[in-house]
């Protein structure tokens, strides 16, 4: 075949896919399996097959690799060659890896088939999801997902369902499946939205207990959770004193104070920069676990979270107010707090109270600069909670604005002050990615509102 009807010009379309997850055994797996149909000379490129997959704390693996081209007149060719590592990507959070082949000898109208497993060490269960939408055209694509039983699980579809696609159901074997057909490209543009809060896909959420279906609820629950594990890690404040009685001098400015502090801690070997360590990696290299922020100071080292909770336990060591903030990059959706989907908030800054004003830095990105997260046409949306009046939050987004100030209202509180701001619009929040750098907008919340972070 060398055309199809329902994806006219495409280069190559997915005859089939199929994925399988595996949650619920000693350890998650995840089985692959994809047919490639070569429609034209340009869809000869889908023969240097890249495979992605993250390189965290948890540790991913692929395995069982096996690849074959059908040739026009039908002859099979197994793939026997190299098969390589590459690296995509390394930020403060993440490493994107690929594993990288070419398969030979492919011709217009050949099919080439692979498939492989992903095989994830201990628990990896929150992080499941199905891309229902890829770069090229899908036939027909089946997914299962066999859930974590000690767990409560639902699922979501935020850019909905291809029509035609029944939504997904759970069986009595406790398997949750889904069938899409004919599923068209998902086509990339410059100065779009994250692609994945555009495309078909589907995302399984775990809850420790049950299913919360408040958003209220479900966010006030997690920001104690958070608010808790920042305290326990900072929680050693005559440790971090003295660490501060060698950084700054008396004399110092409150300004000079802050930014001293933030070169120090990124002095410190940020591991977050560095190639994943397997548990016998670490032991080898006597890399100690870290347990607080006095740890990562003594032991000259920690992840880039590590470092920015660090930075907060020094700051508040000097008298300052200091809080830590959780906060969703665009670079993979845009945070929406219905979805009630706390993997969205996957990276930390601080925001600390200077002479009245709030300053925002992310020591624990390497290289950047102070009073400026890792970039300011990323940060998308954080959620905080300071001592406002009883019962009100705020909410603050990046968009392109103009000033946003703080002020001190008394007894330790304070609140954001909003100047010449116009009127805002939804499709001002929707196109925040085509300005050079954005601001924090932020609008006060009445009570009934979720609460976010720390």
């Amino acid at each position: 075949m060398t055309s199809e009807p329902k994806a006219p010009g495409a280069p190559a379309i997915y005859l089939y896919r199929q994925v399988d997850r595996d949650d619920a055994g000693r350890a998650t797996t995840e089985y692959n399996y994809i047919r490639i149909n070569i429609l034209t000379q340009e869809g000869r490129n889908h023969a240097n097959i890249e495979i992605p997959y993250l390189k965290e704390q948890a540790g991913i693996n692929i395995s069982h690799i096996r690849a074959r081209v059908i040739q026009p007149d039908g002859t099979i060719v197994p793939f026997n060659g190299q098969i390589y590592d590459k690296t995509i990507e390394k930020t403060k959070r993440v490493k994107t890896l690929a594993k990288t082949f070419s398969i030979p000898d492919v011709q217009v109208g050949s099919i080439v088939e692979y498939h492989l497993n992903y095989d994830f060490s201990g628990k990896y269960i929150f992080n499941s999801y199905w891309a229902i939408s890829d770069e090229l055209f899908t036939r027909l694509a089946k997914f299962s997902l066999k859930p974590y039983s000690e767990s409560a699980v639902r699922w979501i579809w935020p850019a909905g369902l291809h029509p035609g696609t029944d939504p997904p159901k759970q069986s009595s074997d406790s398997i949750v499946r889904l069938v899409a057909k004919d599923v068209p490209a998902f086509l990339t543009e410059d100065y779009m939205p994250p692609e994945n809060d555009l495309k078909y896909r589907l995302l399984f959420i775990y809850s420790d207990r049950f299913i919360e279906t408040d958003p209220v609820k479900y966010w006030r629950s997690f920001g104690k959770k958070q608010h808790d594990r920042l305290e326990s890690f900072v929680g050693k404040r005559k440790d971090l004193e003295a660490a501060v009685s060698q950084i700054i001098s008396l004399s110092d400015s409150p300004d000079t104070k802050l930014r001293k502090i933030c070169d120090r801690v990124q002095l410190l070997r940020n591991l977050s920069y560095e190639n994943t360590k397997t548990e016998q990696e670490q032991k080898r290299d006597k890399q100690k676990k870290t347990q607080h922020a006095a740890d990562v100071l003594k032991n000259g080292y920690g992840s880039g979270t590590d470092l920015t909770w660090l930075f907060v336990g020094l700051e508040r060591a000097v008298g300052f107010g200091a809080s830590g903030v959780l906060v969703s990059t665009r670079n993979d959706y845009f945070f929406n707090d219905q979805r009630m989907n706390s993997n969205e908030l996957y990276s930390n800054v601080a925001l600390v109270k200077v002479d009245s004003k709030g300053v925002y830095c992310d020591p624990g990105t390497a290289f950047a600069p102070f009073g400026r997260e890792r970039s300011q046409a990323q940060l998308a949306e954080a959620r905080y909670t300071l001592q406002l009046p009883a019962g009100w939050e705020y909410k603050a987004v990046w968009i392109n604005h103009p000033e946003v100030t703080t002020e001190s209202v008394g007894n330790n509180q304070w609140q954001w002050v909003l100047r010449q701001i116009p009127e805002i619009k939804p499709e001002d929040q929707m196109h925040p990615w085509k300005g050079e750098a954005g601001i924090m907008f932020v609008s006060l919340i009445p009570p009934a509102a979720p609460l976010m972070v720390l």
